[in-house]
């Protein structure tokens, strides 16, 4: 919170292949080591455009994992906001 206070408006958000990103949630470190990420066989991801019911279904997705025994992953669902050494 307190580093976007401290930045101008101009340094919040940056743009990448035409889409604004959020300069504090999703750096562009983050989306650069997307690139090189692996998928698990045993990975679930959800890709879909915003404001679609992306976050109605990340609950849909947690019922169903929390019911066939899956450990829920603590944090933030969506990949972009981890970091590098997270993604790896």
């Amino acid at each position: 919170m307190e580093l976007g206070m401290n930045m101008k408006d101009e340094e919040k958000l940056y743009k990448r292949n035409g889409i604004l990103y959020s300069t504090i949630m999703s750096p562009p470190e983050n989306l650069d080591a997307l690139k090189n990420l692996e998928a698990r066989e045993d990975d679930v991801m959800l890709v879909a455009y915003p404001k679609c019911g992306c976050n109605w279904m990340v609950g849909v997705l947690r019922k169903i994992m929390s019911t066939c025994g899956y450990t829920l992953p603590e944090g933030p669902p969506l990949i972009e906001f981890h970091s590098p050494e997270v993604q790896k």
